[in-house]
Parts: C-alpha cells; structure tokens; sequence
C-alpha cells in the first residue's frame, strides 16, 4: 500500500478493507476521496457476476480481462466519482464478487494524479495477498 493511504474505519457492511489518501495525517477518515477499498456492493458485484456469466463486462469506460486471481480490471462510473477497480472472488471463492477498488473524484480525469493513482492499485494489485488466520 502507498504510504499516502491510511487505514481508515467504515462502517458500511459491504467494505472488508479501508484506506484513504491521507498523505500528512496518521490514519484515514472515512467518506474521503480518493480511496482504496475491497468492496462487494451492487456496483462491484454485478460487474463480477456478469463476467463471470458471459465472460464481458458491459457498461464500463475500460475493460482488461486478466487471467489468476483477479478476472478483469475496469474503470467505471460510480455515483459522483470514478472507480478503478479488479475484479474477483475472495478466500478461494467464498467470498465471491469482490473488488479491489480506487474510487476517485471525476474532477481528475486525464490528470497526472489519475495516472498516479492508477499505478498505486496496480501495484496493490501486483502484490495481493490473501492472509488467513488460524
């Protein structure tokens, strides 16, 4: 994880990891953009759900399907902002649906700190990993 993303709380049910851009402060504050976060909400979850049924992903800005842990990686709408995000299942399918997401303001569209941003869940993405506690 970029050191300018701080562990952050949320209380939202469908959020299983929380890191806000926080670069000066010690931890994140929830509802901050951008951010970067696991989540399985609607958005999320029927973007997965539709690749896995047809192999696409329609209604996307961009579309790269992989191969391994993650199925694709896109860039879409979300509400007022823009998610960048992986898509998979989590803990060897059990938690299906998932993405390792960036969401972001629309205001930074074509900027170099989009492109920044990008990179930083590129290279979270490069090294996921999957802990499991006894």
């Amino acid at each position: 994880m970029n050191d300018a993303f701080k562990p952050a709380k949320s209380h939202a049910g469908e959020v299983d990891m929380l890191h806000t851009y926080a670069p000066n402060a010690g931890c994140g504050e929830e509802g901050t953009y951008p951010c970067l976060a696991i989540l399985s909400d609607d958005v999320v979850y029927t973007a997965v759900e539709e690749f896995k049924e047809t192999g696409i992903v329609k209604g996307v800005l961009e579309y790269t399907p992989l191969s391994g842990t993650f199925y694709f990686k896109a860039r879409i709408r979300y509400y007022e902002h823009l998610m960048y995000f992986y898509g998979m299942d989590c803990c060897e399918g059990y938690f299906e649906n998932q993405g390792l997401c960036l969401i972001y303001p629309k205001s930074l569209v074509g900027t170099e700190t989009e492109r920044k941003l990008m990179a930083v869940l590129d290279k979270a993405a490069e090294s996921y990993r999957e802990e499991r506690k006894a």
